[in-house]
C-alpha cells in the first residue's frame, strides 16, 4: 500500500467513525447496556494507563516514538485501528486527531503517548526488549495481566457497538 493509499484509507476510517458518532452518539449514550460496557472498558483502560505511567512505560514509549527511526508506533500501525475501534474511542470520549503530531509516526501518537483511549491490541501488547529489561519479570507479568483485561473489555465494547448498529441497520 502506497503512502497516498494509506492516507486515503486512514482518512476514510476517521471520517466514517466521526459521521456515525455525530449521527448516533446521543442514542448510543442513552443505551444502558452500551453505557455499562463503556464504563467497564474505560475502567480497564484507566488501570492500564496507571500501570503504564507508574512503571515508566508511557514515558519510555513516548520518547521512543519521537526518535527516528521510531519504535513500534510506526505510521502503518494507525490502520490497525478499525472504524469500529475509532467509533468506540469517540463513544468513550477520545478526540480523534486531524493530523499527526510526530512526523513519520503513528497518526495517533503524540508527545505524551497515544491519544486514543481504546488502542489496538498490538499497541498494548507489544513490549520491546528495552521495556522488558526496564520492567523485569514481575512487573511485566502484572502489566500483561492488566493489558489482557483491557483488550477483552475493548473487544466487548466493539462487539456491543457492532450489535447495536446492526440492530438499527446502521453501518460505518
Amino acid at each position: 500500500m502506497g503512502v497516498l493509499d494509506f492516507d486515503h484509507a486512514l482518512a476514510g476510517n476517521l471520517r466514517a467513525a466521526r459521521r456515525a458518532f455525530a449521527r448516533l452518539g446521543a442514542a448510543m449514550h442513552s443505551d444502558p447496556e452500551l453505557e455499562q460496557t463503556g464504563r467497564r472498558c474505560r475502567g480497564e483502560i484507566e488501570r492500564t494507563w496507571e500501570l503504564f505511567h507508574g512503571l515508566g512505560v508511557a514515558a519510555a514509549c513516548a520518547a521512543c516514538a519521537g526518535k527516528r527511526p521510531g519504535g513500534c508506533c510506526f505510521p502503518e500501525v494507525a490502520l490497525n485501528h478499525t472504524r469500529e475501534q475509532l467509533l468506540a474511542n469517540l463513544f468513550l470520549g477520545a478526540e480523534l486527531p486531524d493530523g499527526k503530531e510526530i512526523y513519520d509516526s503513528c497518526h495517533f501518537v503524540g508527545g505524551r503517548g497515544c491519544k486514543l483511549l481504546l488502542r489496538d491490541s498490538f499497541c498494548v501488547n507489544y513490549f520491546c526488549p528495552s521495556l522488558h529489561t526496564l520492567l523485569g519479570p514481575a512487573a511485566m507479568q502484572e502489566l500483561l495481566v492488566q493489558v489482557g483485561r483491557e483488550v477483552l473489555a475493548g473487544q466487548d465494547l466493539e462487539r456491543a457497538l457492532a450489535a447495536w448498529l446492526a440492530a438499527r441497520r446502521e453501518s460505518l
